[in-house]
């Protein structure tokens, strides 16, 4: 039986002492039914375990993960949705109808765009601006997501539709010529 007076416990691994929620339940310790390391400690401990395991069998580890990759597609784009953005599946889903199934810029839709539509965000606050094809987020963070750099991109293609630069170049070579 474990006893309900102790609220306090000692972590084996880093000698800190802290609250008996911060130690994992193990029903095969009868002094208070936790672990002898805290939380933290057994998941460092965990993550050693398991990359010294993962180094040791690389190619089981390989396909075990592209097992459980290709079984849980949805799972892994929920994770990397939520890890990366803090976005659902439904919330992309949602941004998606929004923008009439296609790219917030171009229109091209998801199908004819590498790996879809990514999702565009604010790398400065995180805040996600919508969904963009491959070409088009690639282009914003060519030209480090600045208005002003697209503003003169912008110009740059307009000014260059009304003369090319050799008509240019030509026309100052001419002048110089008759000088």
């Amino acid at each position: 039986m474990h006893s309900p007076l102790i609220a306090e416990k000692t972590c084996k691994l880093c000698g800190e002492t802290k609250p008996l929620d911060r130690f994992h339940k193990a029903p095969h310790n009868k002094t208070d039914g936790r672990q002898a390391r805290c939380k933290p400690c057994a998941h460092a401990a965990g993550k050693e375990t398991n990359a010294k395991w993962r180094s040791k069998n690389r190619e089981r580890a390989r396909l075990t993960s592209n097992a459980w990759n290709a079984a849980n597609v949805d799972k892994r784009r929920e994770r990397h949705l939520m890890f990366n953005f803090g976005i659902t599946a439904e919330i992309y889903d949602a941004i998606l109808e929004l923008q009439n199934g296609c790219c917030a810029i171009c229109g091209t839709l998801p199908e004819e765009s590498y790996k879809g539509l990514a999702v565009d965000h604010d790398h400065e606050t995180g805040r996600v601006r919508g969904l963009l094809c491959q070409r088009c987020n690639m282009s914003l963070g060519l030209l480090g997501d600045s208005i002003d750099t697209l503003s003169t991109a912008i110009s740059y293609l307009e000014n260059s539709r009304a003369s090319s630069v050799v008509e240019s170049v030509n026309k100052a070579a001419s002048v110089l010529e008759v000088a």
